[in-house]
């Protein structure tokens, strides 16, 4: 819609061109000087000349291509009125339909939220029956066959009506601001490295193999928010091994490009050992504790991992 809006405006502004060029142009022009018959009396006040003109242009005959020109961007300017209406009516149907797509959708989830409730209800029962003895394995068999098929369905019935508040949120535009041509600003990213122990440090890969050396890569993906918890971890794991250690993350995915963003992936490295020995041992007392690890010289280009 907005689309067809800003079409509709760039016509009318193309009218408003054809019509100012049917318009003869006018040319404005002046001159100052000083003027005299002697060099003596050349800059007296009394010879300073001044002169405008003014010149006003017609043209006789272009063969009617303003005309023209102004017949067309009316034209189109009508054509984007009609596509215009279209359009709206268009997105009002849509809407109209995702709009009667979520009604049917909660219906049929309410529907199937009474059954799930009904098939608890009898599955409940037949379980004190069965505890009683009053009734076979195999009932009670059918009743939790029955309330696990109920629970499917009211899942299913509950994800379209998700799917049909997306339809609705899509047919309304979703979170585009109104009246406005500009794509939507992204929110200011609060997450900082503020929560970060100082012994933690955001890095890239280039960065990381500047530092040279060997290291202990944890071969995992960690999410942003865990961090921290990681190295508190290792810290109450190996609290004399971690002594001038720094746990070096390095992104590998992300939602948006934003390296502060929370919704990232790293990848950990342990850094500051004073050799591959010292990186081996400290690996080795990690695989004694069930976790996986592998040693590596990190300036390598490929990480060359000694095992």
């Amino acid at each position: 819609v907005r689309m067809v809006e800003a079409r509709l405006r760039a016509a009318n502004a193309d009218i408003e061109v054809a019509r100012a060029r049917l318009l003869p142009p006018l040319d404005l022009s002046a001159q100052a000087g000083y003027s005299a018959l002697g060099l003596a009396s050349l800059f007296q006040p009394q010879n300073f000349l001044m002169n405008a003109i003014a010149s006003l242009a017609i043209t006789i005959f272009d063969g009617g291509r303003k005309e023209g020109d102004k017949a067309s961007a009316d034209i189109n300017r009508e054509l984007m009125v009609e596509t215009y209406a279209q359009t709206m009516l268009q997105a009002l149907r849509e809407v109209e339909s995702a709009l009667s797509a979520l009604r049917t959708a909660r219906l049929r989830q309410d529907a199937q939220f009474a059954t799930l409730r009904a098939s608890l209800t009898m599955f409940k029962a037949t379980s004190d029956a069965y505890l009683a003895g009053a009734a076979e394995m195999g009932s009670l068999l059918d009743a939790r066959r029955n309330l696990q098929r109920s629970q499917d369905d009211w899942q299913k019935a509950r994800s379209e009506s998700l799917r049909a508040y997306a339809s609705l949120a899509f047919s309304l535009g979703g979170d585009a601001p109104p009246n406005s041509l500009e794509s939507p600003k992204e929110p200011a990213q609060a997450t900082a490295d503020a929560d970060l122990p100082p012994q933690l440090a955001l890095t890239s890969r280039e960065a990381l193999r500047k530092l040279g050396g060997w290291g202990v890569e944890i071969p995992q993906l960690a999410h942003r928010q865990v961090l921290p918890s990681i190295w508190r971890d290792l810290e109450l794991r190996y609290p004399d091994a971690l002594q001038g250690k720094r746990l070096q993350a390095v992104r590998e995915g992300a939602v948006s490009d934003k390296p502060q963003e929370a919704e990232s992936w790293y990848r950990l490295s342990l850094t500051g050992f004073a050799g591959q020995a010292e990186a081996e041992n400290f690996c080795g007392a990690m695989r004694q504790g069930l976790q996986a690890c592998k040693v590596a010289r990190i300036s390598a280009p490929g990480s060359a991992v000694a095992d």
